[in-house]
């Protein structure tokens, strides 16, 4: 909601984009071991919302469910 008078974060971006991302984990969870994202950027409203790192790290075929 904007911090000592910084522009309101673009909630709607973040949260399309953890959506997305759920979506993505859901349907390749067997592929999947684990998924890190650090940091996403939000930007002001309606500006949307950038990950600058990610990692998806693949199962092993060892790997037990």
């Amino acid at each position: 909601s904007g911090i000592r008078g910084a522009p309101a974060c673009d909630r709607k971006a973040l949260c399309r984009a953890l959506y997305a991302l759920s979506d993505f984990a859901m349907v390749n969870e067997r592929y999947i071991s684990g998924i890190d994202i650090n940091p996403i950027i939000v930007y002001p409203q309606s500006q949307g919302c950038r990950a600058v790192d990610a990692l998806i790290i693949p199962r092993n075929s060892l790997d037990k469910d």
